[in-house]
This record gives structure tokens, sequence and C-alpha cells, in this order.
């Protein structure tokens, strides 16, 4: 500024000073910056599906053709305990109806699906007498009953208590 005029020193101070007030105008409009921990989103969680009256526990929840799978404990203990303990498997559609219930010896601690096969993988009484059950996906009018195979006990009944149907 040693060559400049009195009058163009002022000009450019003035200069100066308008593109400062307008970088902090700017920057006071834009959006917030901020390095604090992000925000979680807000959400509504809403009741998908009520379970039947005489199941209880929740427990493990899967997918498996568009229906939604839910393990039931009720009051069995982890070794099954006491004798006659059972577990239910509900089947639910993407509106929150059960259309089918398939009822486990034991308490159910495992559940997993099978898109392969099209099975319904659960395992029962983690402490003690453990069990795999295989619930195989048919496609099946109302009226039938669905069927859960235990691959090692050939005295398998059906959800409704009769034998099973050999395979």
């Amino acid at each position: 500024m040693s060559g400049m005029t009195t009058k163009s020193k002022r000009s450019h101070v003035i200069a100066t000073c308008g593109v400062s007030l307008a970088l902090v105008a700017a920057a006071a409009a834009a959006p917030t910056m901020s390095w604090a921990t992000p925000m979680a989103p807000t959400v509504h969680p809403v009741v998908f599906a009520h379970h039947p009256d005489g199941t209880s526990k929740p427990d493990d929840i899967t997918t498996l053709g568009g229906l939604f799978y839910v393990s039931y404990q009720n009051n069995a203990g982890k070794d099954g305990t006491p004798a006659g303990s059972y577990s239910n498997i509900l089947a639910f559609d993407s509106t929150g109806r059960s259309v089918a219930n398939y009822t486990i010896p034991g308490r159910v601690d495992g559940l997993t699906a099978d898109p392969t096969h099209h099975q319904i993988l659960a395992t029962a009484n983690e402490d003690l007498n453990s069990s795999l059950f295989v619930i195989t996906q048919e496609r099946r009018s109302p009226s039938t009953t669905p069927t859960a195979r235990i691959p090692h006990r050939p005295a398998a009944t059906e959800p409704t208590g009769a034998p099973m149907r050999s395979r």
C-alpha cells in the first residue's frame, strides 16, 4: 500500500471490510457444521403382531418366504423342564396375522431360516437334551396342518399331536 494515495488506501480498506463482512454473513447463513456426535433419528415403534393367548417370552425372529417366524419359550426351562414344557413357533404374514403355529417340546433357544431348502431350523433345550427341529415351508391350503420334522426321533408328532407323515 506504500505507493497508494490516501484515497485509494481508504477505498482498499473499505473494500476489504466489505468482503470480510460478506464472508461473515455467508458463514452465518450456512448450515452449522458440528463435529459433535450425530443425533440418532427419532423412531416411532409400533406393534407388528400380538402373540396368541397361551404363549409368552418371545425370543428369536427370522424370515422365510415372506413370513416372519417368532419363537415363544413360554415357561420352559433351559433344559426343557418341567416335563411337558413346550415352546411355540408362530409364522406371521406381512399384516401381522398368525398363519401357522408349531408346537416344539422343550424350550426353543435358536431359530434361523434355510432359504435354499425352504426350511426353518430350531434348536431346543440349550443346557440338556438338546434337539434340532426342521420345519419345512410348503405351499399348503389353510386347512392343511403344517409339519415339523425331528430328524433323529422318528416317532415325532405334528403340531396337532397326530403322528407325522413320513417323507
